[in-house]
């Protein structure tokens, strides 16, 4: 669940550019997409996207996988896909080194070989 970290971060890159927002103001701008976020706080906070973006990046590098944990119930409906001889799919905007360090901190990558 990349969502808390993004969320951390975006904060953070607001509170750095000197106007702290609602954590609940940027659940909203980030559930539509990253990007979509980026470009409405650099218009509010009268600046680039690729400031926002580039201090997001600085933010986000800085959390650990161990602290972005799964969706509540993931493993669960990889255990019951994998019981029944299906296989489990990944689809996702991070990298693939970025993916397999996540599933190795949080135990995971039995559900995905």
């Amino acid at each position: 669940d990349a969502y808390p970290a993004f969320i951390q971060a975006l904060a953070a890159v607001c509170t750095a550019l000197g106007n702290p927002i609602p954590q609940e103001r940027i659940t909203r701008l980030v559930r539509v997409n990253i990007n979509h976020c980026a470009v409405a706080l650099a218009e509010e906070f009268s600046t680039s996207v690729d400031e926002i973006t580039g201090r997001f990046g600085t933010y986000y590098s800085a959390i650990g996988p161990e602290q972005q944990a799964p969706f509540t119930g993931v493993r669960e409906v990889c255990d019951y896909i994998q019981c029944r001889g299906g296989t489990n799919v990944i689809i996702t905007h991070r990298r693939r080194e970025t993916t397999l360090k996540l599933l190795q901190v949080h135990h995971m990558t039995r559900y995905f070989t």
